[in-house]
């Protein structure tokens, strides 16, 4: 199982909810499509990738949305790499199909199917240049490859890319004032996690969406907010807090509170965890001498109770593989 990177976190909380996706939905499907999609009738479906194999780092997110009387599938990615991903047409592809295939398991009898419309978020510090089309990816000659247009796997996706847009172009954007904010915040991630002022940059973006905090009534959603900003930057909790309260309107001052209480708390678990592991791999060292690096990286992806159940067992383990036995 991977670790939730503060952006898999904060996409989760914010825009796994249909009516905050709406915001990115409509920004970049063509209007006669959102004309038909009933977004109020929309629901989240489980994640199409909970296998270690084929989970990324990557919030991923598969809405069933009412649409002219059927179905669609509106599939959505947050990629947050500062890098490009030049092969994300191709994953899409794969995601894709499996939400296909999950229909067909659902639903085997079915002679119709429901589009799967693929849509990328992504809030990298450059604009997008990788290729949208699967087709663009084939290593084939020219001639050729346009005539195996239409008989080769394809795939488009459309980008929703917050490198090329503006503040006030967000702001403006339909949909709930937390979906806006939060992108503006995506949008401004990058920015926040290598400032070389990171103060002075936490200050400035506060600043600047003042007006929109002013206008969010959930306040669950504006912790969410506060805690992301606080987690990127390189600052600790108390002071990215002192700063946000001296810049930011008096009714969110008890949510940035409760935001860095919240980062805190999760610092002081994750240092419990890390002692767990460490812990353990001496036990094992010193019961077993070789520790392969495959149970290095399951470890280090632990619970704490599957922790607390192998470091109960290595004393009375025959094998290293004992300890891990299910």
């Amino acid at each position: 199982m991977t670790t939730p990177t503060p952006h898999d976190r904060f996409a989760q909380a914010v825009f796994s909810d249909p009516k905050q996706a709406e915001a990115v939905f409509r920004a970049v499907l063509p209007s006669e499509l959102t004309a038909e999609l009933d977004f109020a009738q929309a629901e989240l479906l489980p994640s199409l990738f909970q296998d270690e194999d084929l989970h990324e780092r990557r919030a991923d997110f598969l809405f069933r949305v009412p649409f002219a009387g059927d179905a669609a599938y509106l599939l959505t990615l947050l990629e947050h790499q500062s890098s490009q991903d030049k092969n994300m047409a191709a994953r899409m592809l794969v995601y894709a199909g499996r939400a296909i295939d999950r229909h067909l398991r659902d639903k085997p009898r079915t002679d119709r199917l429901p589009a799967v419309i693929p849509v990328v978020l992504y809030h990298g510090a450059r604009g997008w240049t990788a290729p949208t089309e699967l087709f663009e990816l084939y290593a084939l000659p020219g001639a050729t490859k346009e005539a195996l247009r239409g008989f080769v796997p394809n795939l488009r996706f459309f980008l929703d890319d917050l490198s090329q847009a503006h503040d006030d172009d967000l702001r403006r954007r339909p949909g709930p004032v937390l979906a806006r904010l939060s992108l503006i915040v995506l949008r401004h991630a990058q920015e926040l996690r290598t400032a070389k002022d990171p103060a002075e940059t936490l200050r400035s973006l506060a600043t600047s969406v003042r007006d929109l905090l002013q206008q969010v009534r959930d306040r669950t959603g504006l912790i969410v907010v506060f805690r992301y900003m606080l987690e990127i930057m390189e600052l600790r909790p108390e002071e990215g807090q002192a700063i946000l309260v001296q810049t930011l309107p008096e009714r969110v001052k008890e949510d940035v509170v409760t935001a860095a209480d919240q980062l805190r708390a999760q610092g002081r678990a994750e240092g419990e965890l890390k002692g767990m592991r460490r812990v353990l791999l001496r036990q094992l060292h010193a019961r077993f001498q070789s520790v392969s690096a495959e149970i290095e990286s399951r470890i280090a992806s632990a619970s704490e109770a599957d922790l607390e159940a192998w470091t109960d067992r290595v004393l009375s383990a025959g094998t290293i593989e004992d300890v891990f036995a299910s």
